[in-house]
């Protein structure tokens, strides 16, 4: 009888931490305050490849199913691409008119080039092909160089330096394939692929040109579109139900979004996140940031801060009021790891971690593989925390999965949770 009284006792103190609900995946995160809980957290989540603007390779569905909990969306005004007099709220890496005059060359020939260089990287030839597309590189770069110029006629030069670039490549890949290996011929094949690709640019170069920038009889009548160079530019509409259908499907989980508003007025970007009923789930922020459990159980799992606002929507929280924000422009790894200073935060602030490699317009994905590793990630993090005497809440990076998904790991890590439960990175007492 005594046996069997103690089993008993043993279910029922055990059968508590079976049942214990968890807030973004993890119990111990159910008492802390938001404001006291890092997050993995997606730069311009939407910007995806093969756009020339990407900072993502995977969706942003994808990586909320990866653990992303926060990211940042830029939000643009086009005309309705449907030939109507109205203008769409559209989440896109936008540019303006005079960035893209600028560096359009730029832009192309660094895609171009990176398509180029896969192929030499997935050969392992790099003796055999270093000479033709050395040249074909140089040849990139002039074109980038003239067309940058800004020059009359440049969109001339840009197609001719082209037609020189896909001529030189195709010889390179000629010369590949007469080698007579098999893996040395497929190269030869992918390679008159990327030749045959630029070759079809050549012919769009002056319509797209066309499209972007328009003629001296013409232009005024073009409406620039700062969305064109990213191809999964989408109706704000679209992400907005994405975040509202995983909310739905989470119950126990809490969001965040920065809005990155440029021309549309913040009450049109309200608009259409009530229209899909993702504002029932907005958090109001009250003098206090609440715990992830109050969070949850009040259904108040969205939190949005935007650069515009409106007191007529209280529920999106004034950036300004609540994000301090790191430095962002670095180049190298080198220069991320230098740049940590103490920052400062009053009550109810947080500390957003930007965290990625700008050399261009678009993403660094190979800057974002070193700068995502888990011992660069650990190295600033420490410093930033130790620094600021604050968790650093919104880990922000590019190409979140790489290198091999080490965000999460780190973002655990400074939270205390899983694996490293009661061993914190920083140890703030929560």
């Amino acid at each position: 009888m005594y046996k069997i009284f103690i089993k008993l006792l043993s279910i029922i103190i055990i059968l508590p931490a079976f049942g214990q609900e968890k807030c973004n995946g993890h119990s111990q995160l159910c008492n802390r305050r938001y404001d006291q809980v890092a997050y993995a957290f997606s730069h311009n989540g939407t910007s995806l490849s093969p756009s020339l603007v990407n900072n993502q390779d995977i969706s942003l569905e994808k990586q909320m199913a990866m653990g992303v909990r926060g990211t940042k969306l830029p939000i643009h005004f086009q005309k309705d691409l449907g030939g109507g007099k109205g203008e769409n709220p559209m989440a896109c890496h936008g540019v303006s008119r005079q960035f893209l005059e600028k560096n359009y060359g730029e832009i192309i020939a660094s895609k171009f080039g990176e398509q180029i260089e896969k192929k030499i990287e997935e050969s392992g030839l790099k003796p055999i092909l270093g000479t033709g597309l050395h040249a074909v590189s140089t040849g990139l770069g002039k074109v980038a160089t003239k067309t940058q110029s800004g020059k009359t006629g440049f969109r001339a030069k840009l197609g001719k330096g082209l037609r020189k670039v896909s001529k030189g490549l195709s010889k390179t890949a000629t010369k590949v394939q007469k080698v007579g290996a098999t893996v040395k011929a497929k190269v030869g094949t992918g390679l008159h692929s990327v030749s045959t690709g630029l070759g079809k640019t050549v012919g769009q170069t002056q319509r797209f040109s066309e499209r972007l920038f328009g003629t001296k009889q013409a232009e005024a009548k073009i409406a620039f579109r700062p969305c064109i160079l990213d191809f999964h530019s989408q109706p704000l509409k679209n992400v907005m139900l994405q975040i509202k259908s995983f909310l739905d499907k989470h119950p126990r989980e809490v969001f965040t979004l920065k809005l990155e508003v440029y021309m549309p007025p913040i009450a049109l970007v309200a608009q259409v996140i009530k229209e899909v009923g993702l504002a029932n789930y907005a958090f109001e922020f009250k003098g206090q940031w609440p715990t992830l459990g109050e969070m949850i159980r009040q259904n108040k799992r969205l939190v949005i801060f935007s650069d515009e606002t409106n007191p007529a929507f209280p529920w999106i929280n004034a950036e300004e009021n609540f994000l301090v924000s790191t430095p962002y422009s670095f180049k190298s790894v080198q220069d991320i790891l230098a740049a940590v200073q103490p920052i400062e935060l009053k009550e109810n602030q947080l500390l957003e971690v930007q965290h990625f490699i700008t050399t261009g317009l678009a993403g660094n994905k190979k800057g974002a593989q070193k700068a995502n590793s888990s011992s660069v990630l650990r190295a600033r993090l420490k410093a930033l925390g130790e620094s600021s005497k604050h968790i650093p809440n919104f880990i922000e990076v590019d190409f979140i999965e790489q290198p091999n998904g080490d965000v999460f790991d780190v973002v655990n890590h400074l939270n205390g949770v899983g694996k490293y439960a009661g061993n914190p990175l920083l140890n703030f007492g929560y």
